[in-house]
């Protein structure tokens, strides 16, 4: 309800159509995690981008695929990165600067999904625990019992490549094995080439 970019009725969804360069009144917690996740993206020079729908739309990433023109291409890149919202954790309010832009919440959503989860099992009293939101994984467990952690072969999604032990924590892994084209350089505006996999604890 919170952070869904399919649900015309979510908050996101007014924050991805509002008016450019007039702030729009958002839920605090929108706020902050907007606001989290804007410190990444500087953090990561960019790399990280949560505005980066203008590019999803332009490469066809939910609609089965596609590939952009090179007009097109330049005109997403206009509509993402730095400047493309303002988030003031003063007011609760976004600001939309560029009329094409929008945030995409899928590369941040799981994980901020998943440490709600594990606040609620916390306060329910649950000390061990593994959570799987589709490659992403959340693990409570106590040292000296720590849950083992199938990491897949970036070609061969049935086939574990190593084991991790993890006590508590996050794990996700991502790569182009299921979907091709799907992870996206927000600097360049193309899909990253074939390089296999990333597992982040």
């Amino acid at each position: 309800r919170v952070l869904s970019t399919w649900d015309p009725t979510a908050a996101m969804a007014a924050v991805n159509t509002a008016l450019p360069h007039q702030p729009l009144a958002i839920p605090a917690e929108l706020a902050t995690v907007l606001h989290e996740a804007d410190r990444w993206a500087e953090r990561t020079g960019r790399a990280f981008e949560p505005a980066v729908g203008a590019l999803v739309d332009a490469w066809g990433v939910r609609t089965g695929g596609r590939t952009p023109t090179a007009a097109e291409r330049s005109a997403a890149l206009r509509n993402t990165g730095a400047g493309a919202f303002t988030i003031s954790l003063t007011d609760h309010t976004v600001t939309r600067h560029l009329p094409g832009a929008w945030i995409d919440t899928g590369a941040f959503g799981k994980g901020y999904a998943l440490r709600a989860v594990e606040r609620i099992l916390e306060e329910h009293g649950v000390t061990r625990a593994l959570l799987d939101f589709g490659g992403q994984l959340l693990v409570l467990g106590e040292p000296g019992a720590p849950w083992p952690v199938d990491i897949a072969h970036p070609a061969r999604r049935a086939e574990a490549v190593l084991q991790l032990e993890i006590s508590r924590g996050s794990v996700a892994t991502s790569g182009d094995s299921e979907r091709p084209g799907h992870l996206l350089d927000p600097r360049t505006g193309t899909p990253v080439p074939a390089w296999g996999s990333v597992t982040v604890v």
